[in-house]
């Protein structure tokens, strides 16, 4: 809780949250004045979060089930956003998996889940939560990628296209997002 409050006023939805770089975030969102919704399909990691936050005020932040690669899920999420805090200016899509193989011992079930998790969520995100940031004037997406997404490795054909998808998803989003003034 040592932030410079750059966000203070804000409300932030950040997507595996309950770990890694998705937990990392959301309570740097915190240090610096958000509120924050932290959302996970790892319900176990969510439950041991409330210990970890508990130095920060309760007002401040909500924990929520959310199974990214789910539009009732998605819908569900934004619906507790909006009855908890009132608003949505910051969408962090952090949820992501890396499973698989190379292109020939991956399975489509494989390549399917792991297109799911990693770019159909980041679709559902922005589809649904800039209609929400609108309402409020403007909000800030931010979509996790990674260097795979750029440089493709041998071994990892679903996890590499998958972030290569959210690295152009995230473009398209912003084009849109500038031509329609949102």
């Amino acid at each position: 809780m040592t932030g410079n409050n750059r966000v203070e006023g804000k409300v932030a939805l950040v997507t595996g949250a309950a770990s890694g770089l998705g937990l990392a975030s959301a309570i740097k969102l915190l240090d610096e004045g958000a509120k924050v919704f932290f959302s996970d399909i790892n319900e176990q990691s969510l439950e041991k979060l409330n210990q970890v936050l508990g130095q920060y005020d309760s007002g401040n932040y909500a924990l929520g089930h959310h199974d990214v690669s789910s539009e009732a899920s998605w819908n569900e999420v934004l619906k507790s956003v909006k009855s908890k805090f009132g608003k949505l200016n910051i969408l962090l899509n952090s949820a992501g998996i890396a499973l698989g193989g190379d292109v020939v011992s991956t399975g489509l079930d494989v390549w399917k889940k792991v297109h799911d998790v990693n770019l159909d969520s980041v679709f559902l995100g922005c589809k649904l939560a800039i209609p929400m940031m609108a309402e409020h004037g403007a909000g800030s997406i931010i979509s996790i990628s990674s260097i795979s997404g750029i440089v493709a490795g041998w071994n990892t054909a679903a996890y590499n296209s998958s972030k290569a998808g959210v690295r152009h998803l995230s473009k398209s989003v912003a084009l849109y997002c500038a031509k329609k003034r949102v």
